[in-house]
């Protein structure tokens, strides 16, 4: 039985449709405090989720003694397995600035009631038909079992078109979850924090330094903590607490230093809070992973430090960060050295514009076989550090599939500009794909996969093969199966992970074991949420940006998820982006027409889309989705949506013919035109530049685009017209909605 709770009834007996409390501008949580009652023994503003009948024990009371309150919410669940849950009233967040909330809660457990939070966004209005309502975004966040008050801190991301924001806790067995000072505000808050230095060494063998700068945008002084809080990354090393109080002054910004003890050469996490006199309000959270004297990586190979036959790799390098204060940065040495045979010292690369940042390259050795160590070391007078950097030369003989230093993908020693498409399951499927210009497709099973082998070697199409087992016995079998067939890309054994909740030490551990049996196949890993995926990063060798804006998000959703990746992976990893081709309904045996809340992209949006990810730096596309898990042909997008079909294969024959720019142009940002609804950008390619163009709004509109000096003519490329900028090197262009235009400049 599914309970579903009369809100409005429900709402109007709390007092809730008039307010329970004062509750401030810039709160958006209703009684998350957890003062106000509800006259049956719970707090306002909250209630109970039972998918089954409720037993004698089962439910929420207020219990005395919170975090620093009177009192707080006890959550107790009686059941094995459990599924009580405790959602609060929705917070709006359409009116605000960003799309950034800070929520906060303590909490503390009795027994193991597997607790975990979830932030779940909706598009519509949530109370008009509660559970019913089609969530936009969900996201959840384990909370481990701790005897004591503990904090959460959850910045909380969250993606174009959410309207409200509905909190939920959860126990998935028995025991008792105690709740308290739950907070959402929007983020930055009122204090806002950059951090600096983030345990920099300053003197030897063990001073740190923090540096941050706090801004009050209050009209009134705050007092405020920063409080550092050093833990080891293993299971050996000491924790260190350190921290200063200060006052800041109204609409000022001030910068605060403090050190705190830690190794010079024991790499930690250090958590650094920023926090009211009270020591409830919270502000910011950060969590920066500090190396010891230097940071330091081979980036060169890229593919997972693995020399590949087939993978060109002129040089060696290795590349990082000097961590140490500015006054000892002329006393740090650092030196890189290949250890074994064929080795070799590395020499310093060109000075960059960052001081902080180094650069040491080695010609590559070419009798290199097996593994091999890059051992770096960083020097001061009075002490040093050793880093070792494994380096593995993969043996030949197999098919390989890996990127350069420039992210570009390598196939059996050819370079690919990835167009794949998802959801195929059959050979009929794959035929259709490869004449549609696609030059990859994801299986959309295991078992489907090995119905395409054959097809996609005669079709010279390459298989990204998907699954969704943890087993290490399912993909040794899938290896044997496909490791040494040419047309496979590579796997995909989690899809969107950081949504489904699975553990990130579980989607690293498999990681780990597809290296080692698959050593020359890339891991793939489809990512989705803005504020979770940083967890995700480290388990995959290529990241794709997964986003479904239409029709609830704007366009830009896409490439703000394609940013968060990048950075999340450091820039050292391919990011790839998914181009949506379905709408929600096709899943959901809901209506898909043009006015359909579950309706796919127009041809013209689908085109934008495509576009706004490759002016974000998108490696390579993936289309979503040929057709629905399970649906039989009728349901596939050549019979479903002939029009976008049609769109999808012209774009790969444009997407075909730019291919020589996309992989070795040089990718410029350009500011945008039309009041920000035109984004623009350029490709730099042997004598000429290309220029695109994209409306990403709804509406068609004239507008003055700069493309370089006065006099430029310019070819309009796949319009079979030419343009030239006026005295001030601007043209005068038309869009029709989410239309897009691409200009070479130049011959």
């Amino acid at each position: 039985m599914r309970y579903r709770a009369n809100w409005v009834a429900w709402l109007a007996v709390v007092g809730l449709l008039v307010g329970v409390r004062g509750v401030g501008a810039a709160e958006l949580l209703a009684n998350g405090n957890m003062e106000q009652r509800d006259g049956k023994g719970g707090a306002a503003g909250w209630a109970v989720y039972l998918p089954v009948p409720a037993g004698q024990k089962r439910g929420m009371t207020l219990v005395r003694a919170g975090y620093k309150s009177p009192q707080a919410v006890l959550i107790t669940e009686t059941e094995t397995p459990g599924a009580i849950g405790l959602f609060g009233r929705p917070a709006n967040v359409e009116e605000l600035a960003g799309e950034e909330v800070l929520f906060t809660c303590y909490y503390k457990t009795q027994g193991h009631p597997q607790a975990h939070i979830a932030l779940a966004g909706y598009a519509e209005p949530f109370l008009e038909k509660e559970w019913e309502t089609p969530y936009l975004q969900t996201e959840t966040q384990t909370l481990p079992d701790v005897p004591n008050w503990s904090l959460v801190c959850w910045r909380f991301r969250f993606v174009p078109g959410v309207k409200e924001i509905v909190v939920i806790f959860r126990l998935s067995d028995a025991g008792k979850l105690f709740v308290d000072e739950a907070t959402m505000r929007p983020y930055p808050m009122e204090v806002a924090c950059r951090v600096v230095t983030a345990g920099a060494v300053e003197a030897l063998p063990r001073k740190r330094q923090v540096e941050v700068e706090l801004t009050n945008a209050a009209p009134r002084d705050r007092d405020v903590a920063v409080q550092a809080l050093a833990l080891p990354l293993g299971e050996k090393g000491r924790t260190v607490r350190a921290g200063t109080s200060l006052r800041l002054a109204a609409n000022r910004s001030q910068m605060v230093r403090f050190s705190y003890d830690y190794d010079y050469r024991q790499a930690h996490l250090l958590r650094l809070t920023v926090q009211g006199k009270d020591g409830k309000t919270i502000y910011d959270q950060r969590d920066v992973q500090v190396p010891g004297l230097v940071s330091a990586r081979l980036v060169s190979p890229a593919f997972r430090h693995c020399l590949l036959e087939t993978v060109p790799t002129a040089e060696l390098a290795v590349a990082g960060a000097l961590n140490v204060v500015p006054a000892l940065r002329r006393q740090l040495q650092v030196n890189a050295e290949l250890l074994g045979v064929g080795g070799g010292s590395f020499e310093r690369a060109e000075e960059g514009p960052d001081p902080s940042q180094y650069r040491l390259e080695l010609p590559t050795p070419r009798l290199l076989s097996g593994d091999h160590v890059v051992q770096v070391t960083a020097k001061l007078p009075q002490g040093s550090q050793q880093i070792d950097l494994p380096l593995r030369r993969v043996q030949p003989g197999l098919p390989e599939v890996g990127y350069d230093e420039q992210r570009r993908l390598w196939v059996n020693g050819k370079r690919m500009f990835p167009l794949g498409l998802y959801g195929i399951a059959d050979p009929a499927g794959l035929q259709e794909a490869a004449a549609a210009g696609f030059n990859f497709v994801v299986a959309s099973s295991a078992r489907a996969s090995y119905d395409l082998r054959d097809t996609a070697i005669e079709a010279n199409m390459g298989v990204v093969v998907s699954g969704a087992s943890t087993e290490e016995s399912f993909w040794e079998h899938l290896q044997r199966k496909w490791g040494t067939s040419p047309a496979c890309l590579g796997w995909v054994p989690y899809s969107r992970s950081d949504l489904r909740g699975y553990s990130p030490l579980a989607v690293t551990t498999l990681y780990d074991a597809l290296v080692r049996m698959s050593p020359s196949k890339p891991v793939i890993q489809p990512l989705a949420s803005p504020s979770l995926a940083q967890h995700y990063t480290q388990a995959a060798d290529i990241l794709v940006a997964w986003s479904l804006p239409v029709p609830h998000s704007p366009l830009r959703a896409l490439g703000e998820m394609i940013d968060i990746l990048r950075e999340a992976g450091g820039d050292s990893k391919p990011v790839w982006a998914i181009i949506q081709a379905q709408g929600g309904g096709a899943f959901q045996d809901e209506p898909t027409g043009p006015a359909a809340v579950g309706r796919a992209p127009t041809p013209a949006e689908m085109e934008a889309l495509v576009y706004l990810a490759l002016l974000r730096g998108a490696d390579g596309l993936m289309w979503y989705s040929y057709k629905p898990p399970g649906k039989d042909a009728r349901s596939s997008l050549p019979q479903a949506d002939p029009e976008l079909w049609a769109a999808m294969a012209a774009l790969n024959m444009r997407l075909r013919w730019l291919t020589p720019v996309l992989l070795d142009g040089t990718r410029e940002a350009l500011p945008a035109a039309a009041d920000g609804a035109v984004v623009m950008g350029r490709w730099r390619y042997q004598e000429a530049e290309y220029v695109v163009a994209v409306n990403s709004s709804a509406k068609g509109l004239v507008t003055p685009l700069p493309l370089g000096g006065a006099g430029l003519k310019a070819q309009v490329m796949f319009e079979n017209r030419e343009v030239e900028t006026d005295g001030d090197g601007d043209i005068q262009e038309s869009f029709p909605p989410h239309g897009v235009h691409v200009y070479m400049v130049g011959s």
